[in-house]
Parts: C-alpha cells; structure tokens; sequence
C-alpha cells in the first residue's frame, strides 16, 4: 500500500506541523498550498484538505474527485464546526474531519486508522458475508442474489458498521430511490436485513 499522503493547506505552520508529523510516522508527503497546485490525488494512500482555501472551498474539489470515482480517504481539516458544516463535509465523501486548531499527533492517528487494510477479502459480520471482488452474498451460507446497485450499497454500509452513512453515499439516485433500494435489500436479506437501521433525517447504519 502507498505512504504517500497529499496535504492541501495554506497556512504554512499547520501545513508544515501536519508534513512534520506524517514523515515522523514514515509517511511522505506532498505538500499544495492551494486547490489549483493540488495534483492528481491517484498514487496517493491519503488526503489531507482544508476547507477554505484562497482559491475556494475543499469540498469542491472533493465532490469533483467523488463524482469522477476516487475512493481513497479524505480527511477536512475546517474552522466551521457548526453541524451543517460538519455534515457537508460527510456529504462530499469526507471520511473524518478534525476542528482547527488540532493536534497534529491526533491528526495522524486518525489518518492511521484510515490506512488499516480493512477493505480486502469478504466482509463478514454475524452470518452476512458479502465478497465484493466475487459479487457474491450469503447469509448462514446461503447464497443470495441482489442486483449491483444493491450490493454496493451493502457493502459500504458494511464497511461502515456503526456509523451512519447518509444517502448520498449510497446513491447519487433521489432520496425515495435509495429507500426503496434498501427497503429491497432488507427483504432479499431477510432476518439479517434488520440489521441496516433507519436514523431519521440522516440515513443509514448497519449494526
């Protein structure tokens, strides 16, 4: 797996303490001071964006790089720690964020946790298991048939256990599409599709 992690930040002593701390661990770095001297994120293992940039807001750019497929972790770094902003953040494919001022340390740790391999082979969990690379689902062993709409949203949900995924990272189909997908998912899943919960106003949890 790639060390190299891309910092976007403009202030020069957070972007410096954040390039200090990353190397301090064995990471290297790429340093771009603005959204227009940022590279191409490919190659990189990890992003480090901070939300107001001379030349605009991070979250542009992140939902351009989602929207074109990069699935890599992006972690905001804002001064705007207001809930929506914290949820726009989530919206434009954040997977963690961290309120200036910061500790570079935690910083890292978090970022750590994001670069564990945790993606490869079959998810399992209490009889689900879902392998992507075979497109493939059991439950108690059973197989069970969902289309590739359904099984994307399965698996990022599972990926994300615990935490709640809103809709626009399942789909970026209208909000009634995405219930009525998962509405589906839960009954071709069936005892175990209880376990993908409905948190009200903001999307989904599997438990």
């Amino acid at each position: 797996m790639s060390k190299r992690v891309l910092i976007i930040e403009d202030e020069a002593p957070i972007g410096e303490a954040i390039r200090r701390a990353l190397e301090a661990s064995g990471y290297t770095t790429c340093w771009a001071r603005t959204l227009a001297e940022a590279p191409d994120p490919e190659g990189f293992a990890a992003v480090i964006l901070d939300r107001m940039l001379p030349d605009g807001d991070g979250l542009e750019l992140l939902d351009v790089w989602r929207r074109g497929g990069l699935a890599l972790p992006v972690v905001v770094l804002t001064g705007r720690t207001g809930l929506a902003d914290r949820l726009d953040a989530f919206d434009a494919g954040a997977v963690d964020w961290l309120p200036k001022p910061f500790f570079p340390e935690e910083l890292v740790a978090r970022l750590r946790t994001r670069l564990t391999p945790t993606d490869a082979g079959p998810l399992c969990s209490d009889g689900l298991t879902v392998d992507p690379e075979a497109a493939e689902v059991r439950v108690h062993g059973e197989l069970v048939a969902l289309t590739p709409q359904q099984l994307a949203m399965l698996t990022t949900l599972m990926r994300r256990a615990g935490r709640v995924t809103r809709r626009t990272q399942l789909s970026d189909a209208s909000e009634r599409t995405v219930d009525s997908q998962i509405a589906r998912l839960r009954q071709r899943l069936g005892p175990a599709g209880a376990r993908i919960r409905t948190v009200r106003g903001l999307g989904y949890r599997f438990d």
